[in-house]
């Protein structure tokens, strides 16, 4: 089955490459400054998510910030 990206699938596909490409970067290298604005932003791109993609991709995007929340903490406490 062929699937054409609509333009909000190419800004939302856009949006979280970028997130995981560049807050990576601003993470690391930022500081606590640079951590908070990454934190800040990944919320923004998460609502968005939610907002603009069909309701049955809205459980496993609560699935996976409640992993990578869950990770981080995990990661923070052990490290």
């Amino acid at each position: 089955m062929h699937h054409t990206l609509t333009r909000t699938d190419r800004i939302n596909l856009a949006l979280v490459v970028g997130t995981f490409v560049f807050g990576l970067i601003v993470d690391q290298h930022g500081g606590l400054a640079g951590q908070l604005a990454v934190s800040a932003w990944s919320w923004g791109v998460m609502f968005r998510l939610l907002r603009t993609s069909p309701r049955e991709w809205r459980l496993p995007f609560w699935v996976c910030l409640c992993w990578a929340t869950f990770g981080g903490v995990l990661l923070s406490v052990g490290g």
